[in-house]
């Protein structure tokens, strides 16, 4: 991630790779993700007006199992499954640096979801992460929240940083990220592999 941030360009918002620009645009965070990128503008960002509280919000769509904590919703303690997941999938989507809660905004976004409705989250996604490149380029962040995204990006587009992996056929519907799930550290314990050559590290990081 600090080589792909290295490698941001803050001005022109795009990756410079030696004499080589590399842009990512919402196309790819739909082939990576399979989000959708039609529908009203989401906003994953800041507050949101409303004149209930969060713990009225709670108690009125029977929402959680017990109380709220610090004024936000624990994930754990949801008790619709159907709502849990469109949670987890907004707290992702906002690159929430605390993804066991939600904001209230993102609570209202995800009851916004279970109404007849279609978002941009492409265009939303594709927005905030490139204010977090930028932030954390320029050292106001140390945080990144789509680390996921953006590393399965450069091993689609840049194919001499692909690993040492064989990568099964991937079904029509499903997300470009698929392919490089197993490269996830987060596996449950045990040793992590290393798919890559050791010219990948002379080359691209000393």
């Amino acid at each position: 991630m600090r080589w792909i941030i290295q490698h941001w360009d803050e001005h022109e918002q795009v990756f410079k790779i030696g004499d080589q620009e590399l842009v990512i645009d919402r196309d790819d965070i739909y082939f990576l993700t399979g989000l959708s990128c039609r529908g009203a503008q989401a906003n994953l960002t800041g507050g949101r007006p409303d004149p209930r509280s969060t713990l009225e919000l709670v108690q009125s769509y029977y929402i959680l199992e017990s109380g709220l904590v610090s004024n936000r919703v624990p994930r754990e303690r949801i008790r619709s499954r159907s709502m849990w997941a469109i949670l987890w999938l907004i707290v992702w989507l906002v690159g929430s640096k605390s993804p066991h809660i939600a904001t209230k905004a993102q609570l209202l976004l995800a009851i916004d979801y279970f109404q007849p409705h279609m978002f941009n989250w492409c265009e939303a996604v594709l927005r905030q992460l490139k204010v977090e490149l930028t932030t954390c380029k320029t050292r106001t962040q140390h945080s990144f929240g789509y680390g996921t995204i953006i590393v399965s990006f450069f091993l689609e587009r840049v194919p001499v940083m692909r690993p040492r992996m064989s990568l099964g056929p991937l079904d029509l519907r499903e997300p470009r990220q698929v392919h490089w799930s197993s490269l996830d550290p987060y596996i449950g314990g045990g040793s992590i592999r290393n798919f890559f050559e050791k010219y990948f590290f002379e080359k691209y990081f000393f």
